[in-house]
């Protein structure tokens, strides 16, 4: 259906015409990382109204793409050469480009909608409009972490973006071709260099040669993976599609001043390769890090290992544990910070997390608890992944070369917004099924990726 576009979409698109270049490159949201938000959206109900999601105890349904907002959700016709970045020379009219237009505001509503379909936008060659941005948060538009990971995968393909301001509602973005380098991006903030990463590591494995990225902003921040999370759990996970990543904390940094700095260097593929993640095995060991920095005293790393030992060994006493206690080095931090995270490994491969960083007023021992209780609650369900997890695969499951299958628990509606995002984009097909038995809570999500090939290999 051919759309009345705004008129920045119009002027990049003429601009990029005009070059010739093919090369251009509300207080309803819940802290999900905080031990203390369990918020998951359980699809143990038969049908998500708002998004109209039916999910069977029984049969595996799929999502239908159409099965949710799509009045603000279109996709015009298709003037591309090739598949790549090239606009059609006998087109003049910027209104017959391939726009696909993006209701930042649906479902989940927050900035892991520009993240996935930022990434697909750039491997895809599909040029993207996203309005009513981050319209489910207190304070909606970009905010700097935003921005700055948009800005990136910007320069990661020499694409086009207007309306990269903090605090706008509305961007527009034409990718060029992905190429492999040098890069550095900041978002000046406690801004979470996890998230930033997240929104990058697709790219990168679909550029010509392997790069190397700085990323600078908070390492442990709330409202985010903790850079240790996606070091311990997420790396493992994705090298099962084939990813080759390798990530270097070089500073870290915490609320309010940020600073951190973490290194990545990843190298490209031909394919992903599809997952299958629904065999939990035996709980192999359970190690954990409880962390101190700036002018906290040791003695509460101390605390917040010994509570949450104490936790996780009232349910698992023939698995060792080992949480260390660490004082991170003076001159390898920015600011002052505490927390911790536990790690389940299993005998098939699965890792399993639960975290909680430090809070004014809340006592040492209760964060140290905190982590062990999420982590408990995860493993609860029997799952191969757990709830932080889910959504961060979905992009890689959607562009993989077959048939991928995760078990988790109970979805949540960062995943949901996932997979819708990412099936628009893709048109890869995703299903749910509730796996059994039925009191585990557990489900399977299923994928036929569509088998993107590295245009460069």
């Amino acid at each position: 259906m051919i759309k009345s576009f705004k008129p920045e979409i119009i002027s990049i698109a003429k601009a990029v015409m005009a070059s010739g270049n093919s090369g251009l490159g509300n207080h309803q949201y819940n802290n999900r990382y905080s031990s203390t938000a369990n918020k998951t959206t359980s699809a143990t109900m038969t049908n998500v109204n708002a998004h109209n999601m039916q999910v069977s105890t029984n049969d595996i349904v799929p999502i239908s793409p159409t099965g949710f907002q799509t009045s603000s959700s279109a996709t015009a016709s298709v003037p591309f050469t090739n598949g790549y970045n090239r606009w059609t020379s006998n087109s003049d009219d910027a209104e017959s480009a391939d726009i696909t237009e993006i209701d930042g505001g649906i479902m989940e509503g927050g900035g892991q909608i520009l993240r996935i379909a930022t990434a697909l936008s750039s491997i895809l060659h599909k040029p993207i409009s996203i309005n009513r941005i981050r319209a489910n948060r207190t304070n909606p538009g970009l905010r700097p972490q935003h921005m700055t990971g948009m800005q990136l995968v910007r320069d990661l393909c020499s694409g086009q973006l207007t309306g990269d301001q903090v605090g706008s509602q509305y961007i527009a973005f034409i990718p060029g071709m992905l190429q492999s380098g040098t890069y550095l991006a900041d978002t000046g903030t406690a801004g979470a260099v996890s998230l930033l990463l997240q929104v990058a590591l697709p790219c990168l494995m679909f550029t010509p040669g392997a790069s190397h990225l700085t990323l600078r902003g908070g390492t442990n921040a709330e409202m985010a993976p903790q850079i240790d999370y996606t070091i311990q759990v997420l790396k493992p996970i994705l090298e099962q599609f084939g990813v080759r990543m390798d990530c270097q904390i070089a500073t870290r940094g915490y609320f309010p001043r940020g600073g951190g700095e973490v290194t990545v260097q990843a190298s490209p593929v031909r394919q992903l390769r599809p997952i299958n993640m629904t065999n939990f095995g035996t709980i192999r060991r359970i190690t954990g890090r409880a962390f101190v920095a700036g002018v906290i005293p040791f003695k509460i790393a101390q605390q917040m290992a010994k509570s949450a030992t104490s936790v996780l060994w009232r349910s698992y006493r023939e698995v060792p544990i080992n949480i260390q206690a660490v004082q991170e080095p003076k001159n390898a931090v920015i600011g002052n910070g505490t927390g911790i995270i536990v790690v389940a490994e299993t005998t098939t491969g699965c890792r399993l997390s639960g975290s909680a960083l430090g809070r004014k007023g809340i006592q040492a021992e209760q964060v140290g608890s905190d982590a062990a209780e999420m982590l408990l609650r995860n493993l609860s369900y029997g799952c191969c992944v757990d709830e932080f997890m889910q959504d961060q695969l979905i992009v890689y499951m959607s562009l993989a070369a077959g048939h991928s299958k995760i078990k988790t628990g109970p979805i949540t509606l960062h995943t949901q917004t996932a997979m819708h995002i990412a099936q628009m984009m893709t048109q890869a097909q995703f299903n749910i099924m509730q796996a059994s038995p039925p009191s585990t809570e557990s489900y399977i999500i299923e994928c036929a990726g569509i088998g993107h090939c590295n245009p460069h290999f």
